[in-house]
C-alpha cells in the first residue's frame, strides 16, 4: 500500500483529521531506498507544508505510530527538505587543562555527530539552515556557554514566522570527559571514538549509532529509530528503543540492558556479566555470547524466536525456558529437572534443566528465556559441526 493510500485510510478510520491528512499529503515526499542497506528516506518539504516546522514533529510521530505498525523493522531516515540559505559557526575550546570536562548538546530537528579531534581542542561546527529570515543574529538560532568545565550548546525553537534547523558536528579530544549528553529530535545521532565516564544519547524519530568507544555508564534512548553499537566497552549500558531494531557487535559491558518493541535484537561477539534483553513482536538472535564471566542472561519476547549461540561453554549452567505454541531446542547436554507440557489451546512448554558435565566449583550461569508463539534455540558453538 502506498503512503498516500495509507494516509487516506487513516483519515477514513478517523485516526487523523482532515487538516492533518492534507498536511501529510502535501508535505510527505517518499523516495526509494538510496543505497544497498535498504534505508528508506522520508522527507518533509517545508516549502510545501503550510505550517513550516511547527507541525513536522507531530506529523512524524502520528504518522509513524499509526502507519508503520506493520513495517516497524525497516530502517527509516527523516530529512527536512526545502530551499534554505546556509551559514556556519565554529566554536573552539581548549580542554587540556580541564579536570572533569562536561559537554551538553541539544539540537531540535537536527542531526548531531561526535567524532575524535586531532588535538586538545573541542571543536563544535554548526551549520545553520534558514529561510524567510532577513534580519537576524546568531543568538536567534542557538546559545553557547563555556562555564569552566561545563560546555553547553543549545539550539532555539523557531517562532511561528521562522524556519531553520541546525546540523552539529563536535570533534572531541581523545581524553576522558566526565559527562557527555546529546539530545535531539527527528534526526540521527552518530558517535565514534568517545572516551567518557557517562554518555547519554537521546533522540526521537531518528537512529543512533555508537562505535569504537569506551564509556563507564552508557544510556541510549530513541523512538521509531534503530540503535547500533559496535566495538564499545564499559561498565553499565541501558539501551532503549521502540518500533525498531537493536544491533550490538563486539561489545563488552558488566551490565547490559536492551529493550525495544516491535523490533528485533541482534548481537554478535558479546561479553557481559549480566545481560537483559526484552522485545515484543520481534526476535532475539545472539551469536558467540561469551560465557567466561557471564552470571545471568535473561531474554524475553512475544511473537518472536529466541536464539542463542554460546561461545564455548566451560562452566555449569542452569536453564529456565518457557514458550507457548513453539518448540524448545536445548542442544547442550543437561539433566532435566522439569519438563512440563500442557495440551491446551496455548500449548504451553516449560523446561528447567542444568548441565552435568562440569565441575561443581564456581558459580553457575543462569539462563532465563521466555517467549510466546515462537521457538527457543540454544547452541554451544563447540558442539556445532
Amino acid at each position: 500500500m502506498k503512503e498516500q493510500d495509507q494516509i487516506l485510510e487513516m483519515l477514513q478510520k478517523g485516526k487523523i483529521t482532515v487538516e492533518e491528512a492534507k498536511e501529510l499529503l502535501n508535505a510527505l515526499d517518499y523516495e526509494e531506498p538510496i543505497n544497498k542497506k535498504n534505508k528508506n528516506v522520508i522527507s518533509f518539504d517545508v516549502d510545501k507544508a503550510k505550517e513550516g516546522f511547527q507541525g513536522i514533529e507531530k506529523s512524524v510521530n502520528d504518522f509513524i505510530k499509526t502507519t508503520f505498525a506493520t513495517i516497524f523493522d525497516k530502517d527509516f531516515t527523516f530529512q527536512i527538505k526545502g530551499k534554505f540559505d546556509l551559514f556556519q559557526k565554529l566554536f573552539k575550546v581548549d580542554v587540556s587543562n580541564m579536570k572533569n570536562p562536561e559537554l551538553f548538546i541539544y539540537n531540535r530537528n537536527g542531526s548531531v555527530q561526535l567524532e575524535e579531534s586531532d588535538d586538545d581542542e573541542l571543536n563544535i561546527n554548526v551549520k545553520v539552515h534558514y529561510k524567510n529570515m532577513e534580519n537576524f543574529e546568531e543568538s536567534d538560532f542557538f546559545t553557547f556557554e563555556n562555564d569552566g568545565e561545563h560546555i553547553s550548546f543549545k539550539s532555539k525553537k523557531p517562532s511561528e514566522n521562522e524556519q531553520f534547523y541546525l546540523e552539529v558536528v563536535a570533534q572531541i579530544p581523545s581524553r576522558e570527559f566526565s559527562n557527555i549528553v546529546v539530545d535531539t529530535t527527528n534526526a540521527p545521532i552518530f558517535a565514534e571514538d568517545i572516551l567518557a565516564s557517562k554518555l547519554d544519547l537521546s533522540t526521537t524519530n531518528g537512529k543512533i549509532r555508537l562505535e569504537d568507544s569506551n564509556v563507564d555508564e552508557l544510556s541510549i534512548t530513541t523512538s521509531n529509530g534503530p540503535i547500533n553499537i559496535e566495538d564499545t566497552t564499559g561498565s553499565v549500558a541501558n539501551v532503549k528503543s521502540s518500533n525498531s531494531k537493536i544491533f550490538i557487535e563486539d561489545i563488552s559491558f558488566d551490565e547490559f540492558k536492551g529493550t525495544t518493541s516491535n523490533g528485533r535484537i541482534n548481537g554478535e561477539n558479546l561479553d557481559f556479566t549480566d545481560l537483559k534483553l526484552h522485545t515484543s513482536n520481534g526476535s532475539i538472535l545472539l551469536e558467540n555470547l561469551s560465557t567466561d564471566r557471564l552470571k545471568k542472561a535473561s531474554l524475553k519476547s512475544s511473537n518472536g524466536d529466541l536464539s542463542m549461540e554460546l561461545g564455548n561453554l566451560k562452566r555449569r549452567a542452569n536453564f529456565d525456558l518457557a514458550t507457548t505454541s513453539g518448540r524448545i531446542n536445548l542442544n547442550i547436554p543437561v539433566e532435566m529437572k522439569s519438563n512440563s507440557q500442557k495440551d491446551t489451546y496455548s500449548y504451553n512448554k516449560h523446561i528447567v534443566a542444568s548441565t552435568t558435565h562440569f565441575e561443581e566449583e564456581g558459580n553457575a550461569i543462569d539462563f532465563v528465556l521466555a517467549t510466546a508463539n515462537a521457538n527457543i534455540n540454544i547452541e554451544d558453538n563447540k558442539n556445532i559441526d
